[in-house]
Formats: structure tokens, C-alpha cells, sequence
């Protein structure tokens, strides 16, 4: 399930090049300071990624002309970098509203054959078991590496983001859901679905246990 925020991104990276994207998206972070100097963005870009700091310059210039950041005064001599969220939206935004709503309906209709449900569980406990595998693979390349700080970041964000998208999916059906009655009968799918999930996880990790033991 694309979000909102996904669904701006892949216009937004066809716009610019790559270094501009990286600088883009390290601005998206919520870990990056919200509306910084410029020497406070350059710092934190120059510990992300490998930049000089006439190259960070030249890309900042072109991503203020594109009118995805922009200048702004703060006080009478403090002049702070921001992105352009009324040009974002304006510009990318209609695209994104568009994509969304085509996977919501999507996935509504998914969701009310009841195929779907009988591969639900295994789907689950594949997907998390997955995410989580992604994201500790993503740490220890990290540990091994210490100069990927830009490509593990990325990596944990895009499994969280993976992670939310799909409690979001699952959610969809009872946030459409014709009635309270129909509501409510949707939750407990869902809850059965995941207790079905964690039941048959557990129980291939107790049969794999079993079977690599050392013999007595």
C-alpha cells in the first residue's frame, strides 16, 4: 500500500538528479533539523553522505530553482533553508492523490475476496519476518561499514515505511467498512488472521529447533 509520501517520491526523483535527490530526501528526514542554516544542512548532508562543500552549493542552488527549497528570513539577520511544501504539493501532489486512491480501491476489492484470506496468515508472518531480517541485515552491513550511513539509513526507513504500509493495508477494509456491525467483523478477522500468524511462526520455530538439536 503506497502512501501519500511514497507516491510524491518516484516524481520527485525523476525531476532531479541524484545528488540533489539524496540531499532531498536527507531534508525529509525526520531526523534532519527542521529549518536550518545553511552551514547546520551542510553539516549534517557532509555526515550522510560524501560532498564537498561547492558541490553541496551548486546543488542546493538547483534544487532552490526548481522551487523544492527555499530561502527564508528569520529574524533580522538568521536566513534558514526549507523545503517548498506549497510548490511540492501543488506540483507533485495531484499525482500522488491520484495513485492512492487507485491502490485504496485496489485493495478494498482485494480484501473482500475471501481467497485472500486463506493465504493471509503465511503472507503476515512471511512479510514482518522479512522486514525485520531486512532491517537488522541493513545494521550489521552498517557495523561492517561504517561509511553506508546514508544507504542504512535509507534501508531502515524504507522496511519502517514497508512495515507501516502494511498495517495500513490491513486496516483499509475496516476503515471501509459499510456498518459498525461489518466493522467489528473485520477486526476479528484480522485479529484471528495474526493469532493464525504468530501460531504457525512459532510452531515452524519449534519443529526447526527440534531438528537441528544435538542428538542426546
Amino acid at each position: 500500500m503506497a502512501n501519500a509520501r511514497a507516491a510524491l517520491e518516484p516524481s520527485i526523483k525523476e525531476y532531479l538528479d541524484p545528488l540533489c535527490w539524496k540531499i532531498f530526501r536527507i531534508m525529509l528526514s525526520p531526523k534532519t533539523k527542521r529549518e536550518p542554516r545553511y552551514n547546520e544542512l551542510f553539516r549534517t548532508v557532509k555526515s550522510i553522505i560524501k560532498i564537498s562543500k561547492p558541490s553541496f552549493n551548486e546543488h542546493i542552488q538547483h534544487l532552490i530553482h526548481k522551487k523544492l527549497v527555499k530561502r527564508q528570513k528569520k529574524g533580522k539577520q538568521k536566513t534558514v533553508l526549507c523545503l517548498n511544501y506549497k510548490n511540492i504539493i501543488v506540483n507533485f501532489g495531484m499525482k500522488a492523490v491520484e495513485q492512492v486512491n487507485q491502490e485504496t480501491q485496489r485493495i478494498v476489492q482485494l480484501m473482500e475476496n475471501e481467497a485472500f484470506w486463506w493465504r493471509a496468515p503465511m503472507v503476515i508472518s512471511l512479510f514482518f519476518a522479512v522486514s525485520e531480517m531486512e532491517q537488522v541485515k541493513a545494521i550489521l552491513e552498517y557495523s561492517l561499514n561504517p561509511e553506508t550511513k546514508y544507504e542504512t539509513f535509507m534501508a531502515l526507513s524504507a522496511h519502517a515505511t514497508m512495515i507501516k504500509d502494511m498495517r495500513d493495508f490491513l486496516l483499509l477494509g475496516v476503515l471501509h467498512a459499510k456498518n459498525e456491525s461489518a466493522r467489528r467483523k473485520k477486526l476479528h478477522l484480522l485479529i484471528d488472521v495474526f493469532d493464525q500468524a504468530i501460531e504457525e511462526t512459532r510452531d515452524t520455530i519449534s519443529k526447526l529447533s527440534s531438528e537441528t538439536a544435538e542428538p542426546k
